[in-house]
């Protein structure tokens, strides 16, 4: 049965939030290098596997919604991400809370050192406000450094469909 409970931590050091979801626990800390959760049933490690019970754990970063410092509306003709990971990522892109044009990464090295990947925007990505999301396929362990994007600023009058 899944639990719909969300945790949130956050870094102090960095002001950089996190949320962990559906898990069961009634608070979270982390001891030396070592996740910890607790709740009426025991206290659990978080960092001790790749899997929850033999499955592969999906993890995701969103950045929320960001104008990139420009109020005009804009298209995203590319993104340059920064990141280590021993498997396959897919970078989504929404514009203005569209649905995320999502497409996946296949990075040129996957032993866990820093790779600068460019990943293709396109026409249909578009808004005010873009709103990006990069997710592990298949569980594969990532981290992020950077993404840095590359912007067409269309200006104040343009219209929907033009």
């Amino acid at each position: 049965m899944a639990d719909d409970r969300l945790t949130l931590c956050l870094s102090l050091g960095q002001a950089a939030p996190s949320q962990f979801g559906n898990y069961n626990f009634d608070g979270m800390c982390k001891f030396g290098d070592v996740l910890i959760g607790g709740n009426e049933d025991g206290v659990f490690t978080l960092d001790s596997g790749d899997t929850d019970a033999g499955t592969k754990i999906s993890a995701h970063i969103r950045t929320g919604p960001t104008d990139f410092g420009a109020e005009e509306e804009k298209r995203l003709r590319r993104l340059y991400v920064s990141f280590r990971t021993d498997g396959r990522m897919k970078m989504g892109v929404s514009g203005d809370g569209k649905d995320d044009i999502t497409q996946e990464i296949t990075p040129h090295d996957t032993g866990l050192n820093m790779i600068h990947q460019k990943v293709s925007g396109g026409r249909d990505i578009r808004g005010k406000f873009l709103d990006l999301k990069l997710e592990n396929v298949e569980g594969s362990d990532f981290t992020i450094n950077e993404v840095k994007a590359v912007l067409i600023v269309l200006g104040a009058n343009t219209e929907e469909g033009a």
